[in-house]
């Protein structure tokens, strides 16, 4: 389907753009340095450092000093989430290369109500998943907030914007972010969200990435002639070697599609499992997803005595959550309850005598 490229460019803070400058300042003595001689080891990787934290500050100074929150990309994104907030049957991707900024996004998320999925690389791989399912299940979670660590082999066709705090150096790279929602079997236009800080290392990215894509477009793609890459110093050998590789060749078969690994969706297992188990006595069967911790908690609300069905609930939570290989990083809790427990806890709830805890629902079982 159609996919839309938008460019937000957001103006740094007075305070954001001074500790910016302390930063460039050394990129640029390194620079001018460089000029004239080479650099040694050490200088440059003090230039990668300084140009890395450049980056970083351009999304808020919180990624170097967790003092700092200013952060004036959240308020471009929480005008965005706003209106996707008022949208329920739109889901949307956020990408950035740091998760210290997500953790704000994530903050911004739980203050507008936004129930969200969280996938970095410090989360463990099953609750990695948990999360995935949940995102592609839950019409309440609405947000999938990720680093890099799923910029590849994530199928999230259910989501139609991709927002990108930042931009990564490497266009394939932001290529891959967008791909986890403009892929085969999606059936919605997709929009893609760029936020820039203006002004900076990350404005000035744009037109290298841009130029970098051409000459992919250009190998791969064949959607464009030589004559339209334009090559600094005009090297003729790489210009030769390119179009070496834009000549014809003879047809080849193409390779074989990669296999997506099974993945057994453990709590919907459960939930039939006690749906076969309880019959009409199994009112509801959740997996929720609390504020804080790693955990998640599987919820069954039944009529009538919880404790009579309890030990054998758990039972059937021990055969699919063994205690000796679930990971002790994301355990998944059983919480047995009576449909009276259940009904009064919904009424405090909505009467705001009690704060629910979790930030997502994802229904296993429908109530009755």
């Amino acid at each position: 389907p159609e996919r839309t490229d938008r460019w937000h460019f957001v103006k740094m803070d007075p305070l954001q753009r001074s500790e910016y400058a302390a930063h460039e300042e050394q990129v640029s003595r390194l620079a001018h340095a460089a000029a004239r001689r080479p650099l040694s080891q050490k200088e440059k990787d003090k230039l990668m450092r300084e140009m890395a934290m450049m980056r970083m500050i351009c999304d808020t100074p919180y990624i170097l000093d967790e003092e700092n929150r200013i952060c004036p990309k959240l308020d471009e994104l929480e005008k965005i989430l706003e209106e996707i907030r008022d949208n329920p049957d739109t889901k949307v991707i956020v990408f950035s290369e740091w998760e210290r900024m997500l953790m704000l996004v994530r903050e911004k998320c739980q203050e507008l109500g936004l129930g969200h999925a969280w996938h970095t690389g410090r989360v463990p791989q099953q609750k990695r998943r948990a999360e995935i399912m949940v995102f592609k299940t839950s019409p309440e979670c609405r947000v999938f907030l990720s680093t890099d660590s799923g910029a590849t082999g994530l199928n999230l066709q259910n989501a139609s914007i991709v927002i990108n705090c930042d931009l990564p150096w490497n266009p394939a790279k932001l290529e891959q972010r967008i791909a986890r929602a403009w892929r085969k079997h999606q059936t919605k236009p997709v929009t893609v969200i760029n936020l820039v800080a203006e002004d900076t290392i990350e404005h000035r990215m744009i037109a290298t990435l841009q130029a970098k894509q051409a000459v992919a477009g250009s190998v791969l793609d064949r959607a464009g002639g030589m004559d339209e890459i334009k090559m600094r110093g005009q090297d003729s050998t790489l210009a030769a070697r390119l179009r070496q590789m834009l000549s014809p060749e003879p047809d080849k078969p193409p390779p074989p599609l990669p296999v997506e690994p099974v993945v057994i969706d453990r709590p919907q297992v459960f939930s039939d499992q006690v749906r076969a188990a309880v019959g009409p006595a199994l009112v509801a069967c959740e997996h929720r997803f609390p504020l804080e911790g790693e955990h998640s908690v599987l919820l069954a609300v039944v009529e009538g005595d919880a404790r009579r069905w309890e030990p054998h609930l758990r039972t059937l939570h021990a055969g699919l959550y063994p205690p000796d290989k679930t990971d002790p990083l994301s355990p998944v809790h059983l919480e047995v309850i009576d449909r009276t427990t259940f009904d009064a806890l919904e009424r405090l709830i909505a009467g705001g005598l009690i704060a629910p805890s979790h930030r997502v629902t994802r229904p296993l079982e429908a109530q009755r």
